[in-house]
């Protein structure tokens, strides 16, 4: 057999992989962008119930919140879509963004020309802020996804064989838990969303300085979300590590009970002391007021 017949296969194999990775990464922002803003929503209900400033695209006043998520959602996508790849990930990365940008052109076109689109917003009143914004997204994409589209490919190099390793898996993980591992995932990203807007707001109402006297409330409920988001990101990685055997071969039982415990267990006791967090900071205010 010759080497043209023999590279035949790999080029295909290799097609195959781009188009999947640019397929997965654009899905996998999309539903990552979805979870995002419905976070957002729960956070500033009263705006989007009681205001005519909220739409699709452009959140009332809360711009660089937007442009935040956007990118976040940008960079969530370009890094499975390296991953999948396993090659080119800065070109795939790329080409992942290229929604994101037109999407932020378009949104760029509406208030040039003050067209009444997403969901009837007056563009002819738009703060210079969100208009600022919907340029500098598009031109952040770029970067932005072309870097975690190469680090989703220097991670997929670095551990391909283990995937590989795994036959009927993705990223390591079997098929039959994809059935409901995104579920999780997506409500988990909803109260991320929703907890840090509240820690932001705190933060940006505030002077911005740590303890100062007036700050000492909102900075200790700042530091205490940081510590409840780290508590779930560590459940995350470490039911992952359970799912995918990546430390060593934990059997079915020794699986379940760690995905119970640091999949469920651990972000259900931050999501509980976020609840609290958030209604102990209003409490307080409320008794000082």
């Amino acid at each position: 057999m010759s080497d043209e017949q023999l590279a035949e296969p790999t080029r295909k194999i290799g097609f195959v992989r781009y188009l999947c990775g640019v397929v997965g990464g654009v899905i996998s922002g999309f539903l990552l962008s979805m979870a995002i803003v419905k976070g957002t929503e729960h956070t500033y209900i009263e705006e989007l119930l009681f205001t005519d400033t909220w739409g699709v695209l452009f959140w009332g006043e809360h711009y660089i919140i937007r442009m935040i998520w956007s990118l976040t959602a940008t960079a969530g996508g370009a890094l499975v879509a390296g991953l999948i790849a396993r090659r080119r990930g800065l070109i795939i990365g790329l080409v992942t963004g290229v929604p994101t940008i037109l999407v932020w052109l378009y949104a760029v076109v509406l208030w040039v020309f003050e067209i009444a689109a997403d969901s009837g917003l007056d563009y002819s009143l738009m703060s210079l802020g969100n208009k600022v914004v919907s340029i500098l997204i598009p031109l952040l994409t770029v970067p932005i996804s072309a870097v975690f589209g190469r680090m989703g490919e220097t991670l997929a190099g670095e551990h391909s064989h283990h995937f590989d390793a795994r036959k009927c898996s993705f990223l390591g993980v079997k098929w039959y838990h994809h059935l409901w591992i995104w579920i999780v995932l997506y409500f988990y990203v909803i109260q991320t969303a929703w907890i840090i807007n509240y820690g932001f707001d705190w933060y940006r109402m505030s002077s911005g300085v740590f303890f100062v006297w007036d700050n000492i409330l909102p900075s200790i409920c700042l530091m205490v979300i940081i510590m409840t988001l780290g508590l779930t990101f560590d459940g995350v990685a470490k039911a992952y590590d359970r799912l995918t055997d990546y430390q060593r071969d934990y059997g079915k039982r020794e699986t379940i009970k760690g995905v119970l415990l640091y999949g469920f267990g651990f972000p259900m006791l931050a999501m509980i002391a976020q609840q609290l967090i958030v209604l102990i900071y209003f409490g307080i205010n409320y008794l000082l007021s």
